[in-house]
């Protein structure tokens, strides 16, 4: 009963900044971490079937499945499950709630979603961005994804080794 109440708390908050906050001006591009490594970074994955690359990604120190899927134009869609393990795990709060946009989802449907604020994503050793715009979605099932603007931010090259089921990452 507790969840269902945070969830629906969580719910009002990103509803009631949606409506109230259309036309926000986009951010300039985050801070990038690369620590300087000019070697590749390898992330190992896990391949749920479909040829789906899941990874361990930190988002707020808080480790999270997601796919990494470059079909998705973004850095970070979650569902509000997501959101509310982060905010369990004290690492949301509602001063992290930036906006509402909107999307088209992949059977060409266009959505609104809520746009917050995490102050850390990290992968492995090497790769940390910070202060990311990542939109949240009320689909409950939704996966959890890592998309293309990921790519275009940290690397001049990624490619996917199915041998060793490592995502290789060769930094800026």
């Amino acid at each position: 009963m507790k969840k269902l109440v945070i969830l629906l708390q969580l719910c009002v908050v990103i509803l009631s900044v949606m409506l109230g906050s259309c036309g926000n001006k986009q951010p300039k591009r985050p801070p990038i971490d690369l620590n300087n490594h000019s070697n590749i970074i390898q992330i190992p994955y896990d391949d749920r079937g479909n040829n789906q690359i899941w990874i361990t990604v930190e988002l707020n120190g808080v480790p999270i499945k997601m796919l990494y899927d470059t079909g998705f134009n973004g850095m970070v869609s979650m569902s509000l499950l997501e959101l509310q393990t982060l905010a369990k795990n004290g690492q949301f709060t509602p001063a992290d709630i930036i906006g509402t946009s909107y999307s088209s989802i992949a059977n060409g449907d266009i959505v609104e979603n809520g746009i917050v604020l995490l102050r850390s994503i990290k992968l492995a050793d090497g790769i940390e961005l910070n202060n990311i715009r990542a939109q949240v979605t009320s689909n409950q099932v939704a996966p959890v994804l890592l998309g293309l603007e990921f790519s275009n931010q940290v690397a001049s090259k990624i490619e996917v080794d199915k041998a060793n089921k490592t995502l290789n990452i060769t930094p800026w």
